[in-house]
């Protein structure tokens, strides 16, 4: 709901950034049981890409359950963008198979050659154009009008 809020608010320009995270922040910080990060992933953003595109779901899957969600609102656009972070091999190979881009954390250019194979198989077992996904990179900023306002010291 607040994605297809924000893609409204936007103007059409949002793009979904979905990730698993990891075991030590979605347990000890969130609560929440850790387990089967790929299905997790693939899961959600089915889910998701349902839930904008008809306005309402009902989801039994093996790690997402939900009963009946209704948008309340027709969204802008009935498919969004939805990029998946990843850092490990298999994450990024689902992200060839089910992503329209991908978010790297901790990624270098001598990384780049293996991901982009990563991603052209999970692309190629699905049928799907290996150059097809967006490839983006968690860059952390800060602006301010002066150093001690950016953060700098």
């Amino acid at each position: 709901m607040a994605a297809a809020t924000v893609d409204d608010l936007s103007a059409g320009r949002f793009i979904l950034g979905v990730g698993s995270s990891h075991k030590v922040q979605v347990a000890a910080e969130h609560g929440v049981p850790y387990g089967k990060p790929l299905t997790r992933a693939r899961e959600t953003v089915d889910l998701i890409r349902r839930l904008v595109h008809d306005g309402r779901v009902r989801y039994q899957g093996e790690t997402v359950r939900v009963e009946n969600f209704d948008l309340w609102f027709t969204p802008l656009r009935r498919t969004m963008p939805i990029y998946l972070s990843a850092v490990f091999p298999k994450m990024v190979a689902l992200c060839g198979e089910i992503a329209d881009g991908i978010i790297l954390t901790r990624s270098m250019l001598a990384t780049a050659a293996q991901v982009r194979k990563q991603l052209a198989e999970g692309a190629l077992r699905v049928g799907r154009e290996p150059g097809h996904a967006t490839v983006t990179s968690l860059l952390p900023t800060v602006v301010g009008e002066t150093p001690p306002a950016g953060g700098r010291a």
